[in-house]
């Protein structure tokens, strides 16, 4: 029996186009659910991880903990926080674009495409290894969005590119906000240690 976070990264990385019809299926009432279900475990091997790295890059302890305990908490309420904005965006978008849309459909859409590379992030301070897996899976995660889109929401051709153009132009915007507010707070952490 494979574990259902195994399946369901096996699913998205061998057979997407197969399995966005199985996610589309599934049952996740909330978001709550689905972050206690998929993205909770991956967010908490974070901060053993990058704890780790930053107690071996060698500086004093105070600073080493409050970096590795720090950095990983702020970087993943501001996935969860971006990720829950896209999947508000892409609901949006697609309503405007006329297409029925059925509840949790964008919430799905935006969280499974991000579910490989979110998969990768305790990896993300092992050296080389960890940002050239993250940066791939990053990649690779609007090939899943693309995918999902004709999958899940019945979009194809010139329609589905322009409702994906719209979707990330309104997702850079609202990440380059979410990137200034963390600089600001890192800023903010640097000076107090």
């Amino acid at each position: 029996m494979t574990h259902p976070l195994v399946a369901r990264l096996r699913g998205l990385l061998q057979t997407p186009a197969e399995h966005w019809l199985i996610i589309r299926e599934e049952y996740i009432p909330t978001v709550r659910m689905m972050l206690k279900k998929y993205y909770l475990p991956f967010l908490l091997a974070m901060l053993p991880t990058f704890l780790l790295a930053a107690v071996l890059r060698g500086d004093n302890l105070k600073r080493s903990l409050a970096i590795g305990v720090i950095t990983p908490v702020v970087f993943a309420v501001a996935i969860i926080i971006l990720f829950y904005l896209i999947s508000l965006i892409a609901e949006e978008t697609t309503e405007l674009f006329g297409i029925p849309i059925t509840p949790s459909i964008g919430i799905k859409l935006t969280f499974f495409s991000a579910f490989p590379l979110t998969v990768s992030l305790p990896l993300l301070p092992i050296p080389y290894l960890g940002p050239l897996l993250s940066g791939i899976l990053f990649i690779y995660m609007f090939f899943l969005f693309y995918l999902g889109a004709e999958k899940m929401l019945g979009l194809s051709g010139t329609k589905r590119f322009f409702w994906l153009l719209s979707v990330i132009v309104a997702a850079l915007l609202i990440f380059f906000l979410l990137a200034a507010l963390l600089l600001i707070l890192s800023f903010l952490v640097n000076l107090a240690f």
